[in-house]
Order: C-alpha cells, then sequence, then structure tokens
C-alpha cells in the first residue's frame, strides 16, 4: 500500500507540473451537508429534451445533454476539453441559490477553482470532496489551495446556512481505513433548464483529464431517481464513515441502467460485481436479432486502465475463457499486472487473447505521456440465456483489489444505443492506437519507469 501511495503521488506531483505551465498562459447520516428539505423536487419531467450548450443562448435557456461523453488528448482543443467544458458549463450556468455537489479524486485545474468560486459569489452552494492524498506537503496543490481559502473567505460574508463547504478524505470516504476516495461524479439540483443533473464517469476535475487522458462520462438529466440515490451516497461520504453496507445499488426504471457505489471489501460478494456476473453468464455463439458480430459470435470489449491484483485475474480469467470459446474480443488497456498480461498471452487453439497498450510517448522520452484512463467494458450478444443482450459498465473503478476497498462509483446499461456507442470507441481506438515511440515491457523494471506519469490505480 505505501508503494502505492507514493507512485500515486509522483503522478500528482507531475499533474501539478503541468498545471502550473497552465497557468502561466435515502440514507440518515449524522452530520450530513444538508437537509432533506434540500433536496430537488420531482417537478420537472424527465422527458423535456435537452441539448448541448449554444453559447449564446441565455443561462435559463440551458439545457444539459445526457448520455455519454467522450474527450481525446489528441487533436483540437474542442475534442481534449470535451468533458471538461460540459462540467464548466454546467457550473457556470447553475444559478443563484442552487446546490453543486462533487466528488473527485483529484481537483487540479484552475479553471474550474475559478468558476466554482465564481459560482459562490453568485450563491451558489458548493459540497466538494477530494482525496487527502492530492493535498498535502508533498503535494501542494496550488488550485485545491485557492479552492479552499477562497470558500472561507467568501463565506464570511454569507449567513451560516449559505456557507459552502470543502473537505477532503482519508483513505475511501465510506470504509476509514483503507482504499481511496476514487469516486468521480458531479451533481446538480439545476442547471437552466434541467433538474437532478448527475454526471459520472471516469474523469476527474484536474488539467491532465483534457491534455493526457482519453476519458468519458455519463449524464443523467431530471432523473430524480438516481439524482436521490447518489445524494444519499454523498452524505455517506461526507460523514466519512462507514455505513451498514457499503456496497450500494439504483435499479433505473425498466431496468435500462443501474448505478452502483463501493467500496466492495468488507461486504464484498464476487456476486455482486456486475462485470463478473455478466462475463460468468455470457456465451459465445447464438447471437440473434441485431446483436453479435455478424457471425453469431458474442462481441465483448474491454478498456480497463488498470487490470491487475487478485480480481484482475478472475476476470482475466473469465476473458480467456470466453475467448477460447469463440467470442470477439478485444482489450485495450494501459496498466496490466504481469500475471495478467502472460496468462492472456497463453496460446490457445485462437491463439492469444487480443490485447492492446493503448498509451503514447509523444516526446520519446521513454515515459508514457498520453494514456487511456477509461473503466469501460461491454458485452454484446449472448447473456444469462437472452440472446441479444446488450451491457456496458463505466464509471471511476480500475480491475484491482485496491478499487474493491475504494469509493468508486460505478455505471451500468443494458441498451442497444449506449452499448454501441461505448463499443464502438473502445473499437475506433484499438484499430487506430495513438502512434507512439516504442517502450519495451522490460524498462518497467529497468532505471526509466514508462509509468512515472500514469496515475497507477
Amino acid at each position: 500500500m505505501g508503494r502505492l501511495r507514493n507512485v500515486r503521488r509522483l503522478v500528482v506531483v507531475a499533474t501539478i507540473i503541468g498545471c502550473l505551465a497552465t497557468l502561466t498562459g435515502g440514507v440518515a447520516v449524522a452530520q450530513a451537508p444538508d437537509t432533506p428539505a434540500a433536496l430537488p423536487s420531482q417537478g420537472l419531467a424527465s422527458k423535456v429534451a435537452a441539448a448541448e450548450d449554444d453559447p449564446r443562448t441565455t443561462a435559463r435557456a440551458y439545457r444539459v445533454g445526457p448520455g455519454i461523453t467522450f474527450n481525446s488528448p489528441l487533436g483540437s482543443r474542442a475534442r481534449k476539453f470535451a468533458i471538461l467544458n460540459k462540467i464548466h458549463a454546467a457550473i457556470k450556468n447553475t444559478p443563484r441559490g442552487e446546490t453543486i455537489r462533487i466528488m473527485s479524486w483529484n481537483i487540479m485545474y484552475m479553471s474550474s477553482v475559478d468558476l466554482l468560486l465564481e459560482a459562490q459569489r453568485r450563491k451558489v452552494k458548493l459540497w466538494i470532496l477530494m482525496d487527502e492524498e492530492n493535498y498535502s506537503r508533498e503535494v501542494p496543490n496550488p488550485p485545491w489551495r485557492k479552492l479552499k481559502s477562497g470558500i472561507a473567505a467568501y463565506n464570511k460574508r454569507l449567513d451560516p446556512e449559505d456557507r459552502s463547504r470543502v473537505k477532503v478524505c482519508d483513505n475511501a470516504c465510506r470504509r476509514g481505513s483503507t482504499g481511496a476516495a476514487h469516486a468521480k461524479y458531479f451533481m446538480f439540483t439545476k442547471v437552466g433548464s434541467s433538474e437532478n443533473v448527475v454526471i459520472q464517469g471516469g474523469t476527474n476535475l484536474t488539467l491532465a483529464s483534457a491534455t493526457n487522458q482519453w476519458n468519458e462520462v455519463y449524464t443523467w438529466v431530471n432523473d430524480y431517481g438516481v439524482y436521490k440515490f447518489t445524494y444519499d451516497i454523498f452524505r455517506e461520504m461526507w460523514a466519512d464513515r462507514t455505513p451498514d453496507r457499503p456496497w450500494a445499488e439504483y435499479a433505473g426504471p425498466g431496468g435500462k441502467y443501474r448505478f452502483y457505489f463501493s467500496p466492495q471489501r468488507g461486504n464484498y460478494d464476487a456476486g455482486d460485481d456486475p462485470l463478473e456476473w455478466y462475463l460468468a453468464r455470457t456465451r459465445c455463439k447464438g447471437a440473434t436479432g441485431s446483436s453479435g458480430d455478424g457471425a453469431n459470435r458474442t462481441i465483448i470489449r474491454a478498456a480497463p486502465d488498470v487490470i491487475r491484483g487478485k480480481r484482475g485475474m478472475r476476470v482475466a480469467k473469465l476473458i480467456r475463457k470466453r475467448w477460447v470459446e469463440g467470442c470477439n474480443v478485444r482489450i485495450g488497456y494501459t496498466v496490466m499486472g504481469k500475471d495478467i498480461y502472460r496468462y492472456l498471452k497463453r496460446s490457445s487453439p485462437r491463439g492469444p487473447v487480443p490485447i492492446r497498450h493503448l498509451v503514447q510517448d509523444f516526446n520519446g522520452d521513454k515515459e508514457f505521456d498520453r494514456y487511456f484512463h477509461l473503466k469501460v467494458w461491454t458485452i454484446n450478444g449472448v447473456v444469462n440465456g437472452n440472446r441479444e443482450a446488450y451491457f456496458a459498465m463505466n464509471g471511476s473503478s480500475n480491475i484491482s483489489d485496491y478499487s474493491a476497498a475504494s469509493d468508486e462509483n460505478i455505471g451500468v446499461f443494458r441498451t442497444r444505443p449506449q452499448v454501441l456507442k461505448y463499443q464502438e470507441h473502445i473499437d475506433y481506438w484499438y484499430r487506430n492506437p495513438p502512434r507512439s515511440r516504442p517502450v519495451v515491457r522490460s524498462l518497467i523494471d529497468g532505471p526509466v519507469d514508462p509509468y512515472r506519469n500514469v496515475d497507477m490505480d
């Protein structure tokens, strides 16, 4: 654990350097942040059509776009900042008297901080959580320091009930002595004409999330159920103590999606893990209708930022079994345990499992500069007897033992459009990997660490 935290601190320090360069150009919990009366009403119809921001519209006319958003650190600024721009637009269009709640493992982008402080000055209430290891003597984090001091200074002008709060969690907020506060979600009571907005995925509020990482988020709009569920989890995280059951689940209307929060360890049962559950019940032949790959084979796609440890090996064994049985499999990864790499590369009647390292050493210094930070998995085909099943998983959770002990958000989607959008995104980058100087695996144990700038869990 100590070595892992040291590695993560190196990542944070590297991120600070990048930030500084840019700066120059229904659970009852004691001591919860708000009373239930602060929860938004169900008044706005959930079927209101939403559209992405047009900068010419007024704040009142602004509507948050629902669904999946991707970014890429390659290409135009709009492409790089697609996710951060979405979050920033939501902050800018949150009206006076509303509330923003943010949980991000790391908050280290001055532009985000400035927008949050502007929101506070127009009487928006802020509740901001972050992992403690990203603000310390070793990691001074100027943006967080500015956010903390700025909120404290302006709070002096406000009545106590209108004041904003910032806080860090040591280890997992909802577990205590293990794991990390690794979740990444953004909640808004109201944004323009949209209510009950939840944006969740694998994106931190950092510059690196746009310029160094491939990321994604999923946005729910005007969904009171998922907002209320996330609100209750946030209250538990703010209380910073272990609830009776840290693993929590919300089922959306009609079974189209589910939303989960970990930690899993302590109450952990592999049967609770949606990824393991689906992979164990996947069959490779007999896909019908519009599912599968045209040859009636089930398609499995994986873009794990990290897959390692005992949990990673359990998933790797399921993946390899499905590959041997005939599934159409592709894996694009960033960090993979050596034992898992060797296991997936073992020969079989079909050859090794198709895997690709989706990282980029842009300047040839043998250190990865850009990398896939997604935690997305898809299955399209036969699952649990259904020959036309669709499954996609997103969120903040890597496939590792450490993630099982950490605060994580996990979304599961079971409708064709969402699943195919995630699947096609993975396929595109698998077929068109970022151009990179070759970095051989033996360097990982050598004097140069290719992963020095990579979030290792």
